[in-house]
């Protein structure tokens, strides 16, 4: 089953601080984006991030495997690239 134009497709990026356990979501349209701004990052600070995709349908689940990431201690880091 294609995606329809009057159908809309998004991705959502969960991000989960590792120091606090502490989860955001960001969701990303269009859904071809290749980047992402994640928002309200610590400093020096680990991340677990995974990815899910839905539409009018339904969801998907998140991915399995995550990906994790570490900030910059230099400052507070907001508006960092993935």
């Amino acid at each position: 089953m294609g995606v329809h134009q009057n159908d809309f497709y998004r991705c959502r990026v969960k991000y989960v601080c590792e120091d606090t356990a502490s989860t955001q979501l960001e969701d990303v349209y269009p859904a071809n984006t290749h980047t992402v701004m994640l928002n309200d990052l610590r400093s020096a600070t680990k991340y677990k991030v995974r990815v899910m995709a839905f539409n009018n349908i339904g969801e998907s689940n998140y991915t399995e495997e995550e990906v994790v990431v570490r900030t910059n201690g230099e400052a507070i880091c907001s508006n960092t690239r993935l």
